[in-house]
Order: C-alpha cells, then sequence, then structure tokens
C-alpha cells in the first residue's frame, strides 16, 4: 500500500497560483520520461501522438423569476469559462502503449449589480496516466488518475474535493484453458483538510471463466475494504460467487436440457465508533424496462443490460433530450427480486459525469408491486443526489418490502440550460440499477453473512412433429439467508403449434404450475390459445384467449382475457391497426372479501406516410373498468388516451414537428401534453453555418426554447470553430413563471 506522503508526490501541491496547470503535470512528466527513455530517439513519432484543445467561453445569462403573487426577481450574470485538454496515445514497443492526458478547467460566475448571489470559481482538474502491454494471451495495465474539483466563493471559506485511484489489471485469456482476469484498484477520496469527507477503498475483483461447448463455468471473488476516517468506521466485505451452466440437446435435437446454478455468499465486517450507513447489496433476478405515462399499471419488459455488473456500458436506455419528433414518454425502470426484499435505496448509473445543471432537473418517482402489472405510488425523489466522481444518482426512501421496485423519470427536459462544454445532451443512457439496504453502523457492528442460491433446470421433449406438440418441464429454486427466504416453482405443460393452411395456423398451452413463495403455497394453472389469420400479405387478425388461476396461500386470483389484434396496410403509406380486448379478473383479499373487475377496450393506431418526408401519426385507447366487492366497493372507471404526432422535412435542412396527447381517467383531472418544434439548417455543408431551433412544450408545465446559433469553422475539416449563440427559455411551473436569456461565445482550438 502506498503510503500518503508517496500519493502527495505524485501529485505536488501547488500554491494556488500555479494550479493552471497542475493537472496537466502528471501526462508532461510522463511524455519528458518518454522521449528520454533508452530508444526513445527511435520514437520521434511521440510528439504526432500528442492531441488537445483549448477552449474559452463567455456567456452573459439573465433570469427573471415571477412568483404566483407578481413579485419578480432578477439575475444577471457573468460567466467565464476556460478549457484546455492535453492527450497522449503512443506505442513506445508493439505490444507496449501509453495513454496520458489531462485536463484543466476555470469557470469563473460574476453577478452583475447583485448583492444577493457572490463571485464564484469554480476549478476542475484532471489527470491520468495507464501503460498497457498487449499479448494475444494476455493484457496487462497500471495506472494512475486524479480528479479534484475546487469551489470559492467570494467572502467564504473555499472548498476542495479530491480523488485518485491506483489500477492495476491483468486479462489472461490462453486458448483451451479458463479465462481470468484480475483486477486492483486503490481510491483516496477526501476534501480539502479532510474534515467531511476523508476515505480510503481497497477494490480487488478476480474471475475465472470456463466455458466448452454447452458448459459455462466460472469463479468471481471480490474483495472491498472501505476506511471512512471521518465517520470512524472501517468495513470489510468478501464476496465469493460460483455458477455452473449446462446446456444440450439429446436424440436429434428431439430433447433440450438447460441447467443454471449460482451460488453467491457475501461477508461484511464492520468495525465503528462512530456514526454512518452501510449499504447491503439486495440481489435481483432481472433488470425491467418501459417506456409508459402510465406508470400505475402495465408491466414492464426484461432488460438484462441493467443488471451485467458493467457501470459504464449502455443498458439502452436514454434519458437524454429528445430531437424533435422523439419520444418523450417516461422512463420507467425497475427490478424483480422473485421474492420480496427489504429496499430502501436504488443506484441509478449513467454512462458519463452530468453537471449539476442537468443532473438536478431530474425527479424520480419511486413504484412497487406485487405482480408487474399494478404498481403502487411511494415517493417522489425531487432531485437525487449525484456524484462526486461516481457517475450515478442515489435514490434514497423509506425502507419498503417488495418483489418488484422501479424509478420512473422524463428525459431532459428542453427549458435546461446546457452548460458550455457538455456535448450531446440527446445522449445520456442508464448503464445500471443497483438495489441497496442502507443500515446504521452500529445496528451492524460486527459480521454479517449473506447467502443467495439459485437453481433452475429447463427440459423440452418433442412429442410430435406434425402437429408440432412437445412437453416443458421447469424448475426454480431460490434461497435467501440469514432470513431463511425460500422460493420454488415447478412447471409441467404442453405446447402446441401448428399451420392448418396457408392462411390459419395456432397455437395454445396448458401448464399446471406448484410452489411456494415463503410460508405460502402456490398452484396455478395457465392456459393460453391463440388462432391466426393471414388472409392477404398486408392483412393479419389473431384471436388470443388466456387465463392464470391460482391460489397462494389461502388466497385465490383468477383472470382470463381474450384479445383481438388486428394489423392492415390499407395502402402504400398507410399503415393501421386495431386491437379489441376484454379482461376479467377476480382477487381474495386478506381479511376477507373478494374485488371483481371487468375491464373492456379498444386500441386503434394508424401511421400514413403521404410523402417520403411527412409522417402522420394516430394512436387511441379507450378503457372502461367495473370492480366490485369489498372492501372497495362499485367503482367504475373510463379512462381515455389519444396521441397525435406529426413530423415533415419539406427540404434537407428544415425539419418540423408536432405532437399532441389527451388522457382523461374518471376522478382525476385530464392531462394535456403538447410539443411543436422547428429545426432549420440552411446551409449544413458549409464551413459558416446558422442553425435555428425552436421548441414549444407542455409536460404538463410549459416550456419554449428558442436558439439560434452561429458557427465558422476555422479550418476545412471543420474540427477547430468560433461559435456564437442566442439562448432563450421561458418555462411556468407551479405558479412560477422563469424566463432565460443566455449570449454566448465560445472559441475552441483542436490542435
Amino acid at each position: 500500500m502506498l503510503s500518503r506522503a508517496r500519493v502527495h508526490w505524485l501529485w505536488p501541491k501547488m500554491p494556488s497560483a500555479g494550479r493552471w496547470g497542475q493537472a496537466l503535470i502528471l501526462p508532461s512528466v510522463v511524455a519528458a520520461v518518454v522521449v528520454g527513455f533508452p530508444g526513445g530517439a527511435r520514437a520521434d513519432g511521440i510528439f504526432e501522438a500528442f492531441t488537445g484543445s483549448v477552449e474559452s467561453n463567455y456567456s452573459f445569462f439573465t433570469n427573471k423569476t415571477t412568483d404566483a403573487s407578481g413579485h419578480t426577481t432578477k439575475t444577471e450574470v457573468n460567466a467565464y469559462t476556460n478549457r484546455f485538454t492535453l492527450n497522449v496515445n503512443y506505442n513506445l514497443f508493439p505490444n507496449l502503449n501509453l495513454n496520458a492526458g489531462g485536463t484543466f478547467e476555470d469557470a469563473i460566475a460574476d453577478p452583475v449589480n447583485d448583492t444577493a448571489i457572490r463571485k464564484t470559481e469554480a476549478r476542475r482538474g484532471s489527470s491520468y496516466a495507464f501503460l498497457t502491454l498487449r499479448d494475444p494471451v494476455y493484457t496487462a495495465s497500471l495506472g494512475y488518475d486524479m480528479r479534484e474539483n475546487i469551489l470559492r466563493t467570494s467572502g467564504q471559506a473555499g472548498t476542495t474535493l479530491s480523488q485518485e485511484n491506483f489500477i492495476a489489471s491483468l486479462d489472461w485469456r490462453p486458448e483451451g484453458f479458463p479465462w481470468t482476469k484480475f483486477a486492483y484498484t486503490r481510491t483516496n477520496t477526501q476534501d480539502g483538510d479532510r474534515s467531511v469527507l476523508d476515505t480510503e477503498k481497497d477494490y480487488a475483483f478476480l474471475k475465472s471463466e470456463y466455458r466448452y461447448k454447452g458448459l459455462d463455468a466460472y469463479y468471481a471473488g471480490t474483495y472491498i475494504n472501505t476506511l471512512d476516517n471521518v465517520r470512524n468506521f472501517e468495513t470489510q466485505e468478501f464476496s465469493n460467487e460460483g455458477r455452473v451452466a449446462f446446456s444440450t440437446t439429446l436424440f436429434n435435437g428431439r430433447t433440450s436440457i438447460t441447467t443454471d446454478n449460482r451460488l453467491n455468499v457475501t461477508t461484511i465486517d464492520t468495525t465503528t465508533s462512530g456514526q454512518g450507513q452501510i449499504g447491503f447489496p439486495v440481489f435481483p433476478i432481472t433488470g425491467l424496462f418501459a417506456l409508459d405515462d402510465t406508470p400505475v399499471d402495465g408491466a414492464l419488459g426484461a432488460n438484462p443490460a441493467l443488471i451485467d455488473g458493467n457501470l459504464t456500458a449502455s443498458a439502452g436506455v436514454n434519458i437524454g433530450r429528445p430531437a424533435l419528433g422523439g419520444d418523450t414518454r417516461q422512463r420507467n425502470v425497475g427490478l424483480d427480486f422473485v421474492a420480496a426484499q427489504d429496499v430502501n435505496s436504488l443506484l441509478v448509473w449513467v454512462d458519463r459525469d452530468l453537471p449539476f445543471e442537468i443532473a438536478s432537473s431530474y425527479s424520480w418517482d419511486v413504484y412497487t408491486s406485487t405482480d408487474n402489472l399494478n404498481w403502487t405510488f411511494s415517493r417522489t425523489i425531487p432531485s437525487a443526489p449525484f456524484g462526486p466522481f461516481l457517475t450515478r444518482f442515489e435514490i434514497t426512501f423509506p425502507t419498503v418490502k417488495t418483489r418488484y421496485i422501479k424509478v420512473v423519470t422524463r428525459p431532459l427536459s428542453p427549458a435546461v440550460i446546457i452548460p458550455p462544454g457538455f456535448a450531446n445532451p440527446d445522449q445520456i443512457f442508464i448503464t445500471e440499477i443497483q438495489a441497496l439496504l442502507n443500515k446504521p453502523a452500529q445496528d451492524v457492528k460486527g459480521r454479517t453473512t449473506r447467502t443467495f442460491q439459485n437453481y433452475m433446470l429447463d427440459v423440452k421433449q418433442r412429442l410430435l412433429d406434425i402437429p408440432s406438440l412437445y412437453y416443458g418441464f421447469n424448475g426454480y429454486y431460490m434461497e435467501l439467508s440469514p432470513n431463511g427466504q425460500q422460493q420454488y416453482n415447478i412447471s409441467n405443460g404442453l405446447f402446441f403449434n401448428h399451420s392448418f393452411n396457408p392462411i390459419l395456423s395456432g397455437s395454445g398451452n396448458v401448464a399446471v404450475e406448484f410452489g411456494a413463495q415463503g410460508n405460502d403455497q402456490r398452484v396455478a394453472l395457465l392456459y393460453y390459445a391463440s388462432l391466426l389469420a393471414n388472409p392477404l400479405k398486408t392483412l393479419s387478425s389473431n384471436l388470443v384467449f388466456s387465463g392464470n388461476n391460482q391460489t397462494v396461500g389461502d388466497l385465490t386470483s383468477r383472470s382470463n382475457s381474450v384479445i383481438l389484434y388486428n394489423t392492415a396496410q390499407l395502402y402504400k403509406g398507410i399503415d393501421a391497426n386495431l386491437n379489441l380486448g376484454f379482461v376479467l379478473t377476480s382477487d381474495e383479499q386478506y381479511g376477507g372479501g373478494t374485488v371483481d373487475r371487468r375491464s373492456a377496450y379498444v386500441n386503434v393506431g394508424t401511421t400514413v406516410t403521404p410523402h417520403p418526408t411527412m409522417a402522420l401519426t394516430l394512436y387511441y385507447l379507450g378503457k372502461l373498468t367495473h370492480a366490485s366487492g369489498n372492501p372497495i366497493g362499485l367503482a367504475d372507471i373510463t379512462e381515455n388516451r389519444v396521441d397525435l404526432s406529426a413530423s415533415w422535412t419539406p427540404i434537407r435542412s428544415i425539419f418540423l414537428s408536432a405532437s399532441v396527447n389527451v388522457a382523461s381517467e374518471t376522478g382525476q383531472q385530464n392531462r394535456v401534453q403538447q410539443s411543436y418544434g422547428v429545426n432549420w439548417t440552411p446551409f449544413p455543408d458549409g464551413q459558416l453555418q446558422f442553425s435555428f431551433y425552436y421548441n414549444d412544450s407542455y409536460y404538463p408545465d410549459r416550456s419554449r426554447l428558442i436558439q439560434p446559433t452561429l458557427r465558422w469553422y476555422l479550418t476545412q475539416r471543420r474540427r477547430s470553430y468560433l461559435d456564437v449563440s442566442y439562448t432563450n427559455s421561458d418555462a411556468e411551473a407551479a405558479g412560477l413563471r422563469t424566463e432565460t436569456s443566455i449570449i454566448s461565445s465560445t472559441l475552441k482550438i483542436f490542435f
């Protein structure tokens, strides 16, 4: 372990006036060493491996807020931002690569004639250096990175927050042998005088995996030691996980067998004499996601990438600012634990760092569910903490016990002012969602061990070829300790599929399931039948009948539905669908009584493309629900929803869009969402470019954004540029009107 004296030598403490170049010391020193390295004379291309940029921005910011009483507050601020970046990426030898760099940014906000707001200066510095040795069999890497944020406010003491990481990794992939990966990171995080934040964290990870034909087996071990010198507690976490999966076919493919077995044992040792929270991971089985503006009902689909452990790779969930005519529906991101678990914190990771103006604009609604169909609202987190240094939102709430949990948020609003230097605000991707149960350190002092076991066996046996008939068996077992919670399910079913003629085909299945959820026994009968007709290539109809009758403990629930799906291409460029459905449910309640529901709905939609440059979409959903029984009594609920959208590109440089959504429900206020926009770029291929962006939205609060921009590319390569823009934003929410104007100029030079 490196001593702090050693750490500070790597990142010299310089006087304040010298911090302008502090972020670039490490890459500059590394480059100098490389040039002087034996054989460096042969590496005369090292200087060609240097890249970087210089950016300077000036903005004049005006903000006026008017409350419901008519009282107005006006703020004017001059803002200056300078950013310098230097990088070097060079192969010292054929197999040895150097990648080093650094960034320094200085941002000053100076209010105009406003004594209530103080002048602030934010300085951010970062540097990194990695040496990577690559071979066909192995890859080894050593590296260091450091980030430091300094905030100074006139008349107040400044604050400093820094983090440094020492990183080592080895990836060994011999042909025909297990693949092995080892990684180690030492992280030190502290504020300037270490009075508020001072933590040391050691992280070690080892994974060895072997794959051969249908066999996939791995072991993964994790060690995390966290020392908090301010709150005076230390935790050591040991996690050992093993998994064996096997898949094969027998008897010329008539029989298929798949099994997946996983065991995880996590031990946490806590030593404390102070305060603090310890976060215990809650293991999900499935990551869930849906685009849905009615989060109280509707199932979420599986998204395995949300729980794959990769915190940097996109899971395909974009919460960035939608383009004109883009999808503005709410993002529903959740987890399935299979059995009900205690949870009080969710970590939502994204693929990059977000400035405060953007991170603080997201609001998060927490929902829980027992069946992934009907959701119960828990609470709203208006602005979840983000970072620092960790690219994640930390959403905390009172402890809930649930099988399914989700958070719902809207994509980035057009009304949010994008700070200078933040590129691609339309691309902010969620990478991972993690669940935790936070407990006070005093309550978990000592050793705590949690064990998670999961076993699955799936067997399919084809009985007949024509018609296609096969038998399916699925067995699942899950156990959590120390609470001893268990769940298992065994399913036996017959599955049928047959084409009667070129027009008609049918499919169906019936399955009997039995198992246990905690202390409750479960027995269920599931059935499904479908008749599909394709009389024309452009016309199809599918009649589906399905049902689920189950008893869990002493309670019985029944669900039966009949749905007719119709799709048609009426003419070239005109597509339509018509869906009709009827659903019956009956659920016995704890404490006595039964609730019966009858729902009928119609869903019709059409997409019209009269010309390749124009698209029109109409969608309507009407639903009538009658509920009766104890304890709700009688209730009739009518829901209607209409979606209209249109987009038009009359010429290459102009894009127009408009959308309207109207939703109504018995007993609730009507909801209207509208969005209108235009994007005009008259000469997109020239070195001198002008663009005009306009968007007017009601979600349901109104926001309007007008932004003309003039950009001059200084070279034929169209990289370095001078940019001048004007932004005018007008937003109304909760009786408060906010008007914002920004005049901004940016000079960015790449080298």
